[in-house]
């Protein structure tokens, strides 16, 4: 929480003492912008994990279709994908498939997956999303051909706060906690990831 407030305090504080131009303000602000909703996506993470950790995790849930889902949000990620460019390669078994759970946590879930695909991929790579049903359960399956991961990493990668290198460190809007958030949404939907 302390490097996205120090990051506002200090580019604010700027702006007001006149040390930043004017001409230079818009540039500072949308900086400031970012910070703000990096820090309010961090403030939701951990009252999930709260919500989690003290049991009062609620599901809200009922027949929707994933499907559609996984082409909702990958179509909300179409900017990024695009930005890299990236071949997404998606393979549904049925034209619908209904599940029973909580939408908007599967969508919360889907979209960590797949935006985690899409920021470990170098440019010019390739994703491939498939569903499969298998007795009675669909499995989704969201693969890249990014960096592999050691298997100390890959145990890790649940891990509140963990990234798996240095260099992911860099990325500013990663908290360490979306995998955890995912795994912790799946065990409450009695499933595994």
């Amino acid at each position: 929480l302390r490097s996205p407030i120090t990051s506002i305090n200090g580019f604010i504080s700027g702006i007001l003492d006149g040390v930043i131009q004017k001409d230079k303000e818009d540039y500072y602000l949308k900086i400031v912008h970012d910070e703000i909703s990096r820090l309010s996506r961090l403030v939701n993470d951990l009252l999930d994990i709260s919500a989690m950790e003290a049991g009062k995790f609620k599901l809200s849930k009922s027949e929707m279709d994933i499907n559609a889902v996984i082409k909702l949000c990958l179509a909300n990620l179409e900017g990024k994908i695009a930005g890299k460019d990236l071949h997404v390669e998606v393979l549904l078994e049925n034209k619908h498939q209904f599940v029973f759970a909580d939408m908007d946590r599967i969508i919360q879930v889907v979209t960590n997956l797949l935006d985690n695909a899409v920021k470990y991929t170098d440019e010019g790579g390739f994703i491939k999303v498939n569903t499969k049903v298998k007795a009675n359960k669909v499995y989704v399956s969201i693969l890249n051909n990014g960096n592999k991961m050691s298997e100390e990493q890959i145990i890790r990668i649940w891990d509140r706060f963990y990234k798996s290198d240095a260099s992911r460190g860099r990325d500013k809007k990663g908290s360490g906690l979306g995998l955890s958030i995912t795994k912790e949404i799946i065990q409450a939907h009695e499933e595994h990831i």
